[in-house]
């Protein structure tokens, strides 16, 4: 009887839980160049992110081969920031906090970015956030094309996607 249990168990978590295509992380990535100035055209709903519109991320050299990181968005007409770090954990992929006394730190994989580091989509891991990212705030319908590709050949689902007011979904 505890057998089946289980064997019932396995196969209901199974059928559940969403299957996710093992995301892939950049193979390369030319950390001077990504450092700097990033729109968000789109990311996926997520709770510290409610209500934020016109969000940016500044990536900045830090101690130690790590990036300091500045995300802000307007929130109720004021502008708001929160500070953290991300930690090297392999190419393309680094351990992000914003909390400098719990030791929390989440996963955080650039997926893809373009070869003149003009666009890049960014993910977590596990499917449950994932941001386009664009060195202006209106990206073109092409880049918006190949970062929804990007995300879909990675297993996430692009309907998700929260835009960013001023950029168009493309069709």
């Amino acid at each position: 009887m505890r057998s089946l249990l289980t064997i019932i168990l396995f196969f209901a978590l199974t059928v559940a839980s969403p299957v996710l295509a093992k995301p892939t992380a950049v193979d390369r990535l030319d950390l001077e160049r990504y450092l700097g100035l990033w729109h968000e055209a789109a990311r996926f709903p997520a709770f510290y992110q409610r209500g934020c519109t016109d969000a940016t991320a500044v990536y900045d050299r830090a101690e130690k081969g790590g990036i300091a990181i500045t995300n802000s968005c307007t929130r109720k007409g004021k502008r708001v920031s929160v500070t953290g770090n991300g930690k090297p954990n392999g190419v393309g992929k680094f351990k992000v906090s914003f909390f400098k006394f719990i030791p929390f730190r989440a996963d955080y994989w650039v997926l893809w970015v373009e070869p003149n580091y003009k666009m890049a989509v960014i993910a977590v891991p596990d499917g449950k956030s994932a941001w386009i990212l664009s060195r202006t705030p209106k990206p073109s319908q092409t880049q918006l094309k190949k970062a929804l590709g990007v995300l879909k050949d990675n297993g996430y689902d692009p309907a998700k996607l929260i835009w960013n007011p001023g950029v168009t979904p493309p069709s």
